[in-house]
């Protein structure tokens, strides 16, 4: 049905593959919404934009039999370890969660875990440091394939779906790294993963930003890829400022901090991008939700 064995490797969805326009914002339902620009001509899929909630999303969207079968052929094996960094984004883990108030036994769910490289390194780190004893780490990933690790003081398990995950589960850490743009159900994702949530627990999540940049370029008549259909939606600091109103929990989970996310190119690998990448996020510092030139957001929820 779809080869896409390289890793962000251009796809073009045929019309069989996508489901009808969504009538209003799949996130929050609101009927003001606006078409932005094209993300595929033929057949046209409109990059959207929520006026409500500030979500960007596809307009028409690959039926679920096209991303299962994408998601299957997603890398080779040589592509399966070219995403980002695991040591770099385990020390960001380690830096921004810290302090954790848990000596004994840390619960991690890894969602969107991949081989679980990422919660892996950042288990080994919690150990290290003496701030855990025993870490349980429990991976969903649609088709996971998990790491050899030798520590006694880890344990693994993996699961294809959040539905797989024992009711009478909670964690004290969940990780949702570069993974809710690939759901199509951002919404009702969000509520099954704050409700795994222990209380005084954390989740992590990082997302692509992408919408500013093709707003801008699209003036000059330059085409930014939002790499669909593997992103699905854009979610940014205005999107997260009021996600959890808009989920209605914000009486019992707040935005603990929200911040541009980490600058994935390193200077060793690539000097000219990582320097630009970083210039482009310094402003947001002091701008937060007024400067939207950053590529991607993060964000630490944490349930009261």
């Amino acid at each position: 049905m779809v080869n896409s064995s390289r890793f962000n490797r251009k796809i073009i969805v045929e019309e069989k593959w996508l489901d009808k326009s969504f009538d209003n914002c799949p996130f929050c339902h609101s009927i003001n919404v606006k078409e932005v620009g094209l993300i595929q001509k033929n057949p046209k899929v409109y990059f959207c934009e929520c006026t409500e909630c500030k979500i960007g999303y596809a307009g028409r969207q690959p039926v679920e039999e096209f991303l299962v079968e994408y998601y299957r052929n997603y890398y080779n094996d040589q592509d399966r370890n070219i995403t980002i960094n695991p040591e770099p984004l385990a020390k960001h883990l380690y830096k921004i969660l810290n302090p954790i108030s848990i000596t004994q036994k840390v619960s991690i769910l890894d969602f969107g875990s991949g081989d679980g490289s990422v919660s892996l390194s950042f288990s080994n780190t919690l150990l290290k440091k003496g701030i855990a004893r025993q870490v349980d780490i429990t991976l969903i990933d649609f088709f996971p394939h998990i790491l050899e690790y030798e520590n006694e003081n880890i344990n693994m398990i993996q699961y294809s779906s959040l539905e797989k995950v024992p009711e009478n589960n909670t964690f004290d850490i969940i990780i949702a790294s570069a993974i809710l743009e690939h759901t199509k159900t951002p919404n009702e994702t969000l509520k099954k993963l704050i409700v795994l949530l222990k209380k005084g627990g954390l989740i992590y999540s990082r997302t692509p930003y992408i919408m500013p940049f093709f707003k801008l370029f699209k003036k000059t008549g330059i085409s930014v890829d939002i790499q669909y259909p593997g992103h699905l939606f854009d979610m940014g600091n205005l999107f997260w400022k009021n996600s959890l109103n808009k989920l209605n929990c914000d009486n019992e989970f707040f935005l603990r901090q929200s911040q541009t996310s980490l600058a994935e190119d390193s200077f060793k690998d690539s000097f000219l991008k990582a320097l630009v990448t970083r210039i482009l996020k310094f402003p947001s510092r002091f701008l937060k939700y007024q400067y939207h030139l950053v590529g991607g957001w993060e964000v630490l929820i944490e349930r009261k």
